[in-house]
């Protein structure tokens, strides 16, 4: 059909990399795979980048050396890909799949051969669809395998998760239990009940938190969350979550320096910035045990900010834009407990309320977390309802 081909894909960035090269001499594939124009996505005006966004091929009867400059903006041709005064006719056939660029296929005919016509050029877009619909169902296995993968790990996790505080709920029940038929009928003392009490409640709360990120998850998965607007304070409701995290931060050994100098009132769900003020915290104090942490409220540009900044580990380049995945982490579940759901949780929320959440990190130096909400959820929304096509 060819006297060469070559297969580009796309990367995420927009633009494309060299997956296969082929020629009819092999002396010349090497060559081929190195010389041929693979666009960068800053080549906005390059003929081959058109090819792709608009999924129209690209048809040159008469391709010579010189012509190379006109295909990819600032391309140097190489003369020894063609041997001097050799003519190609060579067809660009972009692959798509469901209105979606995956790649470029490129075949070019050199004399003596026929030059390439409108048949050809048929043929090679049947070759493109085909080749197109291997990709894509390759990319469903894929990811099919990855969340069947993914879907096993995540039982696995919260299989332990779940029984993670039973166990010291259990042993304190068990430990009240046998000394009260060690006092033969006499009374416990008092601070020993109120020990075995807190230690319950304080599993307890662990367990129902772990049962309603998944009900949760269950709720988005399904649409929205439901929202309970009202005037919040938000310096008030990280107060109150630190009250209630302040043992934790005593086990984590983590200082934490709440800074709100100004007031910061808006309508939105208390429940769920409480939700996301735990979630942030409890992530700093599990990935800067030791460290202290810093968290800010405030105003800037008309948004109520919250700013959660921990000394920890930090987070790589690489793992940064899957955090916030549902049952993503970006370390092992070995040495970090967790459902993975606490970031995708919070992500999900401070969205529903109209507002949206940064990272900023770098390994070994810690992260830091910002939420940015709007001083009114319900106009945010409406808003974003009216903006929609």
């Amino acid at each position: 059909m060819a006297s060469w081909c070559v297969i580009d894909l796309v990367t995420p960035e927009g633009g494309l990399r060299r997956a296969a090269a082929a020629h009819e001499d092999p002396a010349r594939e090497l060559k081929l795979l190195r010389a041929w124009p693979t666009p960068s996505p800053h080549d906005s005006g390059g003929r081959l980048l058109e090819a792709l966004h608009s999924g129209e091929p690209l048809l040159f009867q008469d391709f010579r050396a010189e012509t190379w400059r006109e295909v990819s903006s600032g391309f140097v041709p190489l003369e020894q890909v063609m041997e001097a005064g050799e003519v190609c006719s060579v067809m660009v056939v972009p692959l798509r799949s469901h209105e979606r660029g995956l790649g470029l296929v490129t075949l070019g005919t050199c004399m003596p051969r026929r030059r390439q016509g409108p048949e050809d050029l048929a043929m090679g877009q049947e070759l493109a669809h085909r080749l197109a619909a291997a990709l894509e169902s390759a990319r469903l296995f894929l990811e099919s395998q990855r969340a069947v993968r993914l879907r096993d790990e995540f039982l696995a996790v919260a299989s332990h998760e779940l029984k993670t505080p039973l166990t010291p709920l259990r042993l304190q029940l068990q430990g009240l239990r046998r000394g009260v038929e060690a006092q033969g009928g006499e009374p416990v003392p008092p601070e020993r009940i109120l020990r075995a009490v807190r230690s319950c409640e304080s599993q307890v709360r662990k367990l129902a938190g772990l049962v309603n990120d998944l009900l949760d998850v269950s709720k988005l998965a399904r649409g929205r969350l439901p929202l309970h607007l009202e005037e919040v304070d938000l310096g008030a409701v990280a107060r109150e979550v630190l009250e209630q995290l302040s043992s934790e931060a005593v086990r984590a050994g983590c200082r934490v320096e709440l800074m709100d100098g100004e007031r910061v009132v808006g309508r939105w769900d208390r429940s769920r910035l409480e939700q996301v003020v735990t979630n942030l915290l409890t992530n700093a104090l599990k990935y800067g045990a030791g460290r202290p942490i810093h968290v800010h409220v405030g105003w800037g540009h008309g948004v109520a900010r919250l700013s959660v900044r921990d000394e920890g580990i930090g987070i790589a380049p690489e793992h940064r834009g899957r955090i916030f995945g549902k049952f993503e982490r970006a370390v092992s579940e070995r040495h970090y407990g967790g459902l993975g759901l606490g970031l995708h949780i919070t992500q999900q929320i401070v969205s529903a309320l109209g507002g949206s959440i940064l990272v900023e990190s770098e390994v070994g130096k810690g992260s830091t977390f910002t939420v940015e909400l709007p001083p009114d959820a319900a106009e945010a929304g409406a808003r974003a309802m009216l903006a929609r096509p």
